[in-house]
């Protein structure tokens, strides 16, 4: 493992903050898409099954 240099310094916890909440972002953003697209195929089916809406 590569050893890290003596004045090394780690990051401000805002910048972990930052990163932590983008990707919270990015993650509700592909749950949601992931959601219509199931949804959408669900009805699709449905339809395709000549289901009638409950």
């Amino acid at each position: 493992m590569k050893l890290k240099p003596k004045n090394w310094q780690p990051l401000p916890e805002e910048f972990r903050l930052e990163r932590e909440r983008v990707r919270e972002e990015k993650l509700a953003v592909a749950k949601a898409e992931a959601e219509a697209r199931f949804l959408a195929a669900y009805q699709r089916r449905q339809d395709a099954r000549g289901a009638s809406p409950a």
